[in-house]
């Protein structure tokens, strides 16, 4: 088992219900387990910054699953939340939600 690091942030919308979402699809999905959920923070844009603050946050989750399967799952979630890319996904661009798998580490289970 391994953990990841979840990211998740918007700047359109209701910013705070569009996280809770993220992380609720997350809790549903088979073979992920959400073990602790950071609180949110709003930031500044940054690189394009004619645009809202966003709003973001993070999960760590435990599975077995790959990298790659995990951060599908993320994309899946940002497409059911209705996440609409802007600019060419450009660093920065505004966003109703990013769901983004970060980081991975080995997990004990006792």
């Amino acid at each position: 088992m391994a953990r990841f690091y979840i990211s998740v942030g918007a700047n359109l919308g209701d910013r705070e219900q569009s996280l809770r979402k993220a992380i609720d699809c997350l809790r549903r999905t088979e073979g992920i387990d959400v073990a602790a959920v950071s609180p949110w923070y709003e930031t500044p844009p940054w690189g394009k910054t004619d645009q809202p603050p966003f709003l973001n946050g993070a999960a760590a989750v435990d599975t077995d699953m790959s990298g790659q399967d995990l951060l599908d799952i993320c994309l899946s979630i940002e497409k059911e939340l209705g996440r609409v890319r802007h600019e060419n996904g450009e660093p920065g661009s505004s966003t109703s939600i990013s769901c983004t798998a970060r980081t991975r580490g080995a997990v004990r289970r006792r």
